[in-house]
Protein backbone atom coordinates (compact mmCIF):
# COMPACT_ATOMS: atom_id res chain seq x y z
CA UNK A 1 0.00 0.00 0.00
CA UNK A 2 1.50 3.82 -0.66
CA UNK A 3 2.86 5.47 2.04
CA UNK A 4 0.43 8.43 1.57
CA UNK A 5 -2.46 6.38 1.19
CA UNK A 6 -1.55 4.46 4.74
CA UNK A 7 -1.18 7.79 6.71
CA UNK A 8 -4.53 8.94 5.40
CA UNK A 9 -5.72 6.11 6.35
CA UNK A 10 -4.50 6.32 9.61
CA UNK A 11 -5.01 10.43 9.66
CA UNK A 12 -8.96 9.58 9.43
CA UNK A 13 -8.94 6.55 11.24
CA UNK A 14 -8.07 8.56 14.15
CA UNK A 15 -10.17 11.51 13.61
CA UNK A 16 -13.23 8.77 13.15
CA UNK A 17 -12.04 7.32 16.00
CA UNK A 18 -11.89 10.36 18.05
CA UNK A 19 -15.18 11.74 16.73
CA UNK A 20 -16.92 8.26 17.71
CA UNK A 21 -15.57 8.72 21.31
CA UNK A 22 -17.37 11.96 20.57
CA UNK A 23 -20.62 10.57 20.33
CA UNK A 24 -20.02 7.79 23.13
CA UNK A 25 -19.17 10.74 25.31
CA UNK A 26 -22.43 13.04 25.90
CA UNK A 27 -24.36 9.10 26.79
CA UNK A 28 -21.50 7.78 29.20
CA UNK A 29 -20.02 10.74 30.65
CA UNK A 30 -16.48 9.09 29.80
CA UNK A 31 -13.50 10.61 27.92
CA UNK A 32 -12.01 8.81 25.16
CA UNK A 33 -8.42 9.17 24.65
CA UNK A 34 -6.98 11.90 23.45
CA UNK A 35 -10.02 14.40 24.14
CA UNK A 36 -10.45 16.63 26.50
CA UNK A 37 -13.66 17.89 28.23
CA UNK A 38 -14.86 21.73 27.24
CA UNK A 39 -18.32 23.38 28.17
CA UNK A 40 -19.94 20.39 27.69
CA UNK A 41 -17.95 19.06 24.56
CA UNK A 42 -14.63 17.35 23.41
CA UNK A 43 -11.76 18.58 21.86
CA UNK A 44 -10.14 16.69 19.52
CA UNK A 45 -6.99 18.35 18.86
CA UNK A 46 -7.52 19.02 15.51
CA UNK A 47 -8.27 22.36 13.67
CA UNK A 48 -11.54 21.62 10.50
CA UNK A 49 -11.66 23.29 7.63
CA UNK A 50 -14.86 21.73 6.80
CA UNK A 51 -18.59 23.52 5.85
CA UNK A 52 -18.63 26.49 8.42
CA UNK A 53 -16.08 26.12 10.81
CA UNK A 54 -15.59 28.92 14.02
CA UNK A 55 -13.73 31.93 12.68
CA UNK A 56 -11.82 30.07 9.54
CA UNK A 57 -11.11 32.69 7.38
CA UNK A 58 -12.88 32.17 3.61
CA UNK A 59 -10.42 31.48 1.58
CA UNK A 60 -9.73 28.35 3.88
CA UNK A 61 -13.47 27.35 3.53
CA UNK A 62 -13.99 23.87 1.72
CA UNK A 63 -17.00 21.59 1.51
CA UNK A 64 -16.76 19.60 -2.13
CA UNK A 65 -14.26 17.60 -3.76
CA UNK A 66 -13.77 20.28 -6.61
CA UNK A 67 -11.42 23.28 -7.39
CA UNK A 68 -12.73 25.91 -5.75
CA UNK A 69 -12.09 29.46 -6.41
CA UNK A 70 -12.41 32.19 -3.71
CA UNK A 71 -12.49 35.89 -4.53
CA UNK A 72 -9.64 37.82 -2.43
CA UNK A 73 -8.80 41.23 -2.62
CA UNK A 74 -10.32 41.06 -6.05
CA UNK A 75 -8.58 38.60 -7.37
CA UNK A 76 -9.48 35.42 -8.18
CA UNK A 77 -7.51 32.57 -6.14
CA UNK A 78 -8.14 28.85 -7.40
CA UNK A 79 -7.45 25.82 -5.12
CA UNK A 80 -7.70 22.54 -5.99
CA UNK A 81 -8.48 19.41 -3.93
CA UNK A 82 -4.51 18.56 -3.76
CA UNK A 83 -3.98 21.96 -2.43
CA UNK A 84 -7.01 22.46 0.30
CA UNK A 85 -6.64 21.39 3.63
CA UNK A 86 -9.28 20.52 5.34
CA UNK A 87 -7.86 18.91 9.05
CA UNK A 88 -4.81 19.63 10.79
CA UNK A 89 -3.17 19.26 14.15
CA UNK A 90 -3.79 22.17 16.25
CA UNK A 91 -0.74 24.08 15.75
CA UNK A 92 -2.31 27.45 17.92
CA UNK A 93 -0.70 30.37 19.62
CA UNK A 94 -2.03 33.59 21.83
CA UNK A 95 -1.01 36.28 19.25
CA UNK A 96 -1.09 36.37 15.48
CA UNK A 97 2.35 37.80 14.45
CA UNK A 98 3.51 35.90 11.47
CA UNK A 99 6.52 37.34 10.97
CA UNK A 100 7.56 37.68 14.38
CA UNK A 101 6.64 33.94 15.54
CA UNK A 102 8.92 34.14 18.79
CA UNK A 103 6.43 36.75 19.98
CA UNK A 104 3.40 35.11 20.05
CA UNK A 105 3.06 31.59 22.73
CA UNK A 106 2.44 28.37 22.07
CA UNK A 107 2.21 26.72 25.43
CA UNK A 108 -0.06 28.33 27.22
CA UNK A 109 -2.90 29.38 25.05
CA UNK A 110 -6.14 30.30 26.34
CA UNK A 111 -9.71 29.60 24.76
CA UNK A 112 -12.15 27.16 24.92
CA UNK A 113 -11.19 25.59 28.45
CA UNK A 114 -10.38 26.41 31.82
CA UNK A 115 -6.82 25.56 31.55
CA UNK A 116 -4.47 26.57 28.60
CA UNK A 117 -3.60 24.87 25.42
CA UNK A 118 -0.54 23.91 24.18
CA UNK A 119 0.25 23.55 20.34
CA UNK A 120 1.66 19.95 19.63
CA UNK A 121 5.39 18.59 18.20
CA UNK A 122 6.89 21.78 20.20
CA UNK A 123 10.52 21.96 19.65
CA UNK A 124 11.55 23.73 23.11
CA UNK A 125 8.42 26.97 22.92
CA UNK A 126 8.26 26.77 19.32
CA UNK A 127 6.32 24.51 17.03
CA UNK A 128 8.20 22.32 13.84
CA UNK A 129 5.18 21.95 12.36
CA UNK A 130 2.22 19.83 11.97
CA UNK A 131 0.60 17.04 9.64
CA UNK A 132 -2.25 18.18 7.53
CA UNK A 133 -5.04 16.50 5.77
CA UNK A 134 -6.06 17.71 2.49
CA UNK A 135 -9.31 17.05 0.87
CA UNK A 136 -8.04 14.73 -2.16
CA UNK A 137 -7.34 12.53 0.76
CA UNK A 138 -3.43 12.73 1.24
CA UNK A 139 -1.46 13.66 4.78
CA UNK A 140 1.61 15.52 4.62
CA UNK A 141 4.09 17.18 7.49
CA UNK A 142 4.11 20.83 6.68
CA UNK A 143 6.80 22.72 8.88
CA UNK A 144 6.10 25.67 11.11
CA UNK A 145 7.85 27.80 9.28
CA UNK A 146 5.79 27.35 6.28
CA UNK A 147 2.27 28.28 8.05
CA UNK A 148 0.47 31.03 7.76
CA UNK A 149 -2.57 31.66 10.92
CA UNK A 150 -5.63 30.54 9.12
CA UNK A 151 -8.52 32.01 11.77
CA UNK A 152 -9.47 35.45 12.77
CA UNK A 153 -9.77 36.44 16.53
CA UNK A 154 -7.99 34.33 19.34
CA UNK A 155 -6.46 31.77 19.65
CA UNK A 156 -4.69 31.54 16.69
CA UNK A 157 -4.56 28.33 14.52
CA UNK A 158 -2.15 27.81 11.68
CA UNK A 159 -1.63 25.63 8.60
Amino acid sequence: MPEQFEASRHFLSDVRDRQRGLAAAHVDKGRPEGTRHVSGRLALGYAFATKDPPRVTLTNKFEKLKTTVFKYRGEDITVAPSKAIIAADATMSQGDNERRRAVNNYTKVRGGWKKDHSSPHLNGQMPEGGNVLYMDMHVDWKRFDDMIVRTTGGPSFWW
